[in-house]
């Protein structure tokens, strides 16, 4: 999955130091609960992100200047963290991703912005808390390419980290496909899944959503495999998945692509 800091998002919100740190912490948290569903895509930003502003009076640049000394460990981490974000990039803005097309939101041209990375690339923003215009869990623009109509178009917006636990899937196994877990035994066995916890949880952490499954490609095996969802969550708030392998000719053609894998 592709994500994007939503420099947007940063309007000067927190009334004083304490709030600035939590609001930051936040955001930090959330991205390193995408982390293992990135598929090797870095989380992109926005070039004037370090001029935005996280209290009235103090830009991000400036926070990160105070709390790179502080005599708080986790006020230094976060901040260093910053710097890595600011400095390292991608920054949406410097690519010709968002040339030839227009994108308005909340009737304002914001065509240079993450918002427009976002539709572009099919990702999600990554928002402050406490934007009054990024509080829902998604964002709605007008985009148009040029010589083309304009349409409405709805991005996925994460404040919370409930939220990016749902995107976040974890698998499973059932008596169904591996006949070593206890439960009732099925009326029909399925397909023996042939990896372990931790490489099935590997290969879904990189699956592509499509039609309400998830194909995922284990590359020692040189196999594909399909998830389906549990319809369930575990105590963590996370959705629950079980899976099997399946043939090359079971895989659509748009996922074997999306998956960058050619016949195997």
């Amino acid at each position: 999955m592709k994500f994007l800091i939503n420099e947007l998002s940063f309007t000067g919100q927190a009334k004083n130091d304490n709030e600035a740190y939590e609001l930051l912490k936040n955001l930090y948290d959330i991205i390193q609960e995408v982390k293992p569903i990135q598929n090797n895509y870095p989380i992109q930003t926005h070039s004037s992100l370090s001029q935005q502003k996280i209290l009235s009076n103090l830009t991000i640049h400036q926070w990160i200047c105070q709390k790179i000394k502080s005599p708080h460990p986790q006020e230094q981490v976060l901040a260093k963290f910053l710097i890595l974000i600011l400095t390292k990039g991608p920054f949406i803005d410097n690519q010709v991703l968002l040339e030839s097309c227009e994108c308005y939101f909340n009737n304002k041209n914001i065509t240079s912005s993450s918002l427009t990375g976002a539709v572009k690339l099919k990702g999600s923003l990554l928002s402050l808390q406490k934007s009054d215009d990024f509080v829902d869990e998604t964002v709605e623009v007008t985009f148009r390419e040029e010589n083309q109509s304009s349409e409405n178009v709805t991005i996925r917006n994460l404040t919370q980290i409930t939220q990016s636990r749902k995107l976040c899937p974890r698998y499973t196994g059932t008596p169904k496909h591996d006949s070593s877990l206890k439960g009732t035994a099925p009326s029909v066995k399925g397909t023996p899944m042939d990896l372990t916890i931790e490489e099935a949880q590997e290969v879904l952490n990189h699956s592509i959503d499509y039609k309400k499954k998830r194909y995922g490609y284990q590359k020692e095996k040189n196999k594909f495999y399909v998830f389906h969802p549990n319809n369930s969550y575990d105590s963590d708030g996370y959705p629950l998945y079980h899976g099997f392998p399946i043939s090359d000719s079971q895989v659509p053609p748009t996922i074997k692509k999306d998956l960058g894998i050619g016949k195997p």
